[in-house]
């Protein structure tokens, strides 16, 4: 998914709350001093460096970190104060993605088993979602 505002980023991160039961943040530019971090200090993640091939990216990142949380509001509460993922700028020569305060952080969505439910490649302005089957 691409070109969505910051009003149908908030509508798709809570239309996920049902099945989500925990929430990834991945700092690709490290985590040492980030807003978002200070915001959640309250609440405890696991932590990883360096981050594996994921949903958007081909490649290992050794030097992003990854925090895991159980879901809490508290978590979707700060991505909304941030300004949501990523913003969107009409130009001239075509729509060019800014960065909120949020940063270069993305985002995965997960069920209670782990699966994926949806992601975020923030640099790139995306919204990965899970295809779901058709009856």
């Amino acid at each position: 998914m691409t070109g969505l505002d910051r009003g149908a980023q908030l509508e798709w991160m809570r239309s996920l709350r049902p099945r989500t039961a925990f929430i990834e943040l991945v700092f690709c530019d490290g985590d040492d001093s980030h807003p978002l971090v200070g915001r959640l200090s309250g609440l405890k993640p696991s932590r990883r460096e360096g981050v594996g091939v994921r949903p958007g990216y081909s490649r290992s990142q050794p030097d992003a970190v990854l925090l895991r949380y159980r879901y809490d509001r508290q978590i979707i509460r700060a991505l909304e104060d941030l300004g949501g993922f990523f913003s969107y700028v009409a130009t001239p020569t075509g729509d060019q993605v800014h960065e909120t305060d949020l940063g270069n952080v993305d985002v995965a969505f997960l069920d209670a088993g782990g699966d994926f439910l949806g992601a975020t490649v923030t640099h790139e302005g995306l919204i990965l979602v899970r295809r779901e089957p058709q009856p």
